[in-house]
């Protein structure tokens, strides 16, 4: 089990509280009942959505989380988000919180977007969301910049620097007596990316800036949030 992931589990739910806006882009983007959540962390946007009707199936990757989800009563599988083997379909999948990003490529971010529309019912819905990498990325510098810090209990710090054609993305955990610190590579994923992706599918799209449905700006929109209708 990764040490930090064990440890930020124990604050996940203070460094990321209920965020009504996205609870409510989710629970209005269809009214259909299942969804599947895909990278559940602790569960916490899981169990609000179930909460308000839906039936949510959730993956994550870390033990840890998995663990936490599943004291919430819900129904959580351990495994990576390319194994979306289910029989079932699903009126919504998403993955937010930048989780794509953690993929190995744009090819392999491509191919989970083909696995999730095959899970999709008629007319069904992936939600995707990410941090705005455009505004980073113009800069020319080795630090690209960094995320608010968050955390009432803990403090929670984000950096990205710039490592070939890479994000590196560091995150440090304080806790009152401790400090746990993360890196992870992430793909510098850009919305012209997938708009060409899916308009070579023949699918629709939106893009929103935020889950308050405010118009995207690629140089001042914090985050991403797109949705591809089957």
């Amino acid at each position: 089990m990764n040490k930090f992931y064990k440890e930020i589990c124990k604050y996940y739910e203070d460094i990321f509280p209920t965020n009504e806006a996205q609870l409510n882009f989710l629970n209005n983007i269809s009214d259909g009942k299942d969804y599947l959540d895909i990278g559940c962390a602790t569960g916490l946007v899981a169990k609000n959505l179930e909460n308000l009707g839906k039936n949510v199936t959730c993956i994550d990757l870390e033990e840890s989380m998995v663990e936490e989800a599943r004291k919430k009563g819900l129904k959580v599988y351990e495994k990576n988000m390319l194994e979306l083997d289910f029989e079932e379909k699903f009126d919504v999948c998403y993955c937010i919180g930048t989780t794509i990003a953690h993929l190995e490529d744009i090819n392999q971010i491509c191919s989970f977007i083909l696995k999730t529309m095959d899970l999709l019912k008629e007319n069904g819905k992936l939600v995707l969301s990410w941090v705005n990498f455009k505004p980073f990325i113009l800069k020319n510098d080795l630090f690209l910049g960094a995320l608010p810090t968050l955390g009432t209990k803990v403090k929670f710090t984000r950096n990205y620097y710039r490592e070939n054609s890479k994000i590196r993305f560091n995150t440090v955990l304080t806790t009152e007596n401790e400090s746990f610190e993360n890196t992870q590579l992430l793909v510098p994923l850009l919305v012209d990316d997938l708009i060409s992706f899916v308009n070579r599918l023949g699918l629709k799209y939106e893009i929103y800036g935020n889950f308050k449905k405010d118009k995207f700006d690629e140089e001042n929109s914090p985050s991403v949030v797109f949705v591809v209708s089957k």
